[in-house]
């Protein structure tokens, strides 16, 4: 399973550094234009890996990860970068990453369909007669 991940992982990291998946991830010509402390790639990956944590927090992860923890970078600066890539280009590179793992390897289907159910239900039904002899 780990190698299925790791390999994803690796395809959504090569489609993120095309040169043209930049150019078409950008709103305007010249957004990431520069080299600046944060670029495309970095932007992306802290949108990607950022969903549920606060912003500050995310970032400084994010910098004690690369090897860049003395940097200081703010929020404000993260948002304005965020804000100049297309939310389409995360939406294909997702969809992107789904159909190479889907036509990567062997799944199993049920009747020619993927099969996928997930149940967290913690439900306690009332002890009637009728629920009795149906369950």
């Amino acid at each position: 399973m780990q190698q299925i991940l790791g390999s994803s992982i690796d395809y959504a990291k090569n489609r993120m550094n095309r040169y043209e998946f930049k150019l078409n991830a950008r709103k305007h010509p010249q957004d990431f234009s520069r080299d600046r402390k944060m670029g495309f790639i970095d932007t992306l990956i802290m949108i990607l890996k950022s969903a549920k944590k606060g912003i500050q927090t995310g970032i400084y992860e994010y910098l004690d990860e690369t090897g860049k923890g003395n940097m200081h970078y703010s929020k404000q600066a993260f948002s304005e970068n965020r804000k100049n890539i297309r939310y389409e280009a995360i939406k294909e590179l997702f969809q992107d990453t789904a159909d190479n793992f889907y036509r990567s390897f062997g799944y199993k289907t049920f009747r020619g369909y993927r099969v996928c159910a997930i149940d967290g239900i913690c439900y306690n039904l009332p002890n009637t007669g009728t629920l009795k002899a149906l369950y």
